[in-house]
């Protein structure tokens, strides 16, 4: 089954909060934190948005856990969802 905001919110939440001072943390050029999803395709595109959107329910922009988020290109299909 895929991943729940929930799960994404609080695996993102944890890394940050265990991470994000250490010197080898990954960022952008901006300074933003750098998230590779595995297998984000199992995670509806809906619930992505949700994450995702400025205006999202769940949304992680502005907070300390905003940044780049990376998903997987599995399939030809999957590009309506970028």
């Amino acid at each position: 089954d895929g991943r729940s905001v929930g799960d994404v919110r609080r695996d993102v939440a944890y890394i940050v909060d265990r991470y994000a001072t250490h010197p080898a943390f990954y960022r952008d050029t901006n300074g933003m934190p750098v998230y590779y999803c595995y297998d984000s395709y199992r995670t509806p595109p809906g619930e992505w948005a949700d994450i995702l959107s400025k205006h999202g329910k769940n949304t992680v922009r502005g907070t300390p856990l905003d940044g780049v988020y990376l998903g997987l290109y599995l399939s030809r299909g999957h590009e309506v969802y970028a």
